[in-house]
């Protein structure tokens, strides 16, 4: 009941007029009420285009002819975790690559790296890797300041340590530290606050 409460009666109001404008009637919503699969379909096509609308694209350029060092070399790190190596992360990819790139946020609820990467399935993204998070921070060296975020995960790069889900992220304590990580997820939680990167799919 949190949207009940948390919108003012005046933008339901609104919102109702809006669609009585658009021909949207008490049989409409009805249906959305009583059929679940349509209800999905107007949601998931609703949020689908909210997130190509506000989202930022990041167009980047991805150059895997680089060597592993360039790479880091060129992304603008404060500092690099002396554990991620080419070994436990590889990069694979041959010439250069054109990707768009967003950053998601899910505000304060904290999830499971899985929900993510549902939630980028849902709605045409894919998540983002290594190599695209050292493209970004190479061609956006503002990138956290700019979203205003602390911590970017790239969630198609992950490392089992004893079966324990090791992710990479940008980011640290200092607001806008730029600097590569790893950090273990025993239960598989992300808090609130925590970004993630996505490569939005050609439609």
């Amino acid at each position: 009941m949190g949207l009940l409460r948390d919108i003012p009666y005046s933008e339901v109001t609104a919102t109702m007029e809006l669609f009585n404008n658009e021909g949207i009637t008490r049989e409409h919503l009805a249906l959305l009420r009583k059929d679940p699969e349509f209800a999905d379909q107007v949601v998931t096509f609703l949020i689908q285009k909210f997130l190509e609308k506000t989202l930022k694209v990041y167009p980047v350029l991805v150059d895997y002819r680089l060597s592993w060092s360039e790479m880091l070399k060129k992304a603008n790190l404060f500092w690099a975790s002396g554990d991620i190596t080419k070994e436990r992360f590889p990069i694979q990819g041959s010439g250069q690559q054109k990707v768009s790139l967003v950053i998601v946020n899910f505000g304060d609820r904290c999830l499971r790296h899985w929900y993510a990467l549902d939630y980028f399935t849902k709605y045409g993204l894919e998540a983002g890797r290594l190599e695209h998070l050292l493209a970004l921070t190479a061609q956006y060296p503002s990138i956290l300041a700019e979203q205003k975020t602390n911590f970017i995960f790239p969630l198609g790069t992950i490392w089992l340590d004893k079966g324990n889900p090791v992710f990479i992220r940008i980011g640290g304590r200092v607001l806008h530290d730029r600097s590569l990580c790893l950090e273990i997820k025993e239960d598989d939680e992300f808090g609130g606050g925590c970004s993630f990167l996505a490569i939005r799919k050609a439609a």
